[in-house]
C-alpha cells in the first residue's frame, strides 16, 4: 500500500536520499520544520505538489532534483536563500521567490523546460550561473524592488539569457 499523501513535523538537515520515491505525490511541511536537507526529495517523480510552512529558513542543495511531475511549489517566507540544483529538472510553470531569500545559486531551476514566469523577492542580491539555464519557455519575471533596485541584482550572465530576455513587469516603481 503506497502513501499518497503525508505531512512531516520535520526534516532533518542531514537528510540525503539517493532512493527513488515513485509514490509520494504531495508534502506539506508545518512551521516547526527550519531546514530541509541535501537530497531529501531528489527523484520522488510522483511529487506533484511541495508546501513549506514559513519556518523553513534553509533548504540544501538539489533536494527537489528530478522531481519531474513537480508543478506547484509554495516557499516559506523566511527562506533565505535557494541553493544549487535545489529545483533541477521539475515541472515547474511558475516560482515565487519570497522576498527574504538573497541569493539563488548554480542551477537552482536548470532544466525547467516548462518555467514560464517567475516573480523575484525584493531583497534579492545575486543570482548564480544558469540558475535559469534551459528554461527556454520563460518570457515573464517581475519583481517587486522597482526597476532602479533590480538593476543592482547581480546577475551571471552564462546560462540565464531566458530571464534576462524575458518581459520585466518592475512591481514597485
Amino acid at each position: 500500500m503506497g502513501t499518497s499523501a503525508v505531512t512531516v513535523s520535520s526534516v532533518a538537515s542531514s537528510t540525503t536520499s539517493s532512493a527513488t520515491c515513485t509514490s509520494l505525490d504531495k508534502v506539506t511541511l508545518p512551521d516547526a520544520v527550519t531546514t530541509i536537507g541535501e537530497n531529501a526529495f531528489e527523484k520522488c517523480t510522483a511529487l506533484t505538489e511541495f508546501s513549506m510552512g514559513d519556518g523553513v529558513t534553509y533548504i540544501a542543495s538539489a533536494v527537489f532534483y528530478g522531481c519531474t511531475s513537480l508543478a506547484k511549489v509554495t516557499l516559506s517566507r523566511s527562506l533565505e536563500a535557494i541553493e544549487s540544483d535545489t529545483f533541477g529538472n521539475t515541472n515547474l510553470v511558475s516560482i515565487t521567490i519570497p522576498d527574504n531569500v538573497r541569493s539563488i545559486g548554480f542551477g537552482a531551476f536548470y532544466g525547467c523546460s516548462n518555467l514560464e514566469r517567475v516573480n523575484l523577492g525584493r531583497h534579492l542580491r545575486s543570482v548564480d550561473r544558469d540558475a535559469f539555464g534551459g528554461c527556454e519557455s520563460l518570457r515573464y519575471t517581475a519583481f517587486d524592488g522597482g526597476e532602479q533596485a533590480f538593476g543592482l541584482i547581480d546577475i551571471n550572465q552564462l546560462g540565464n539569457e531566458y530571464l534576462i530576455e524575458g518581459y520585466y513587469n518592475y512591481l514597485n516603481k
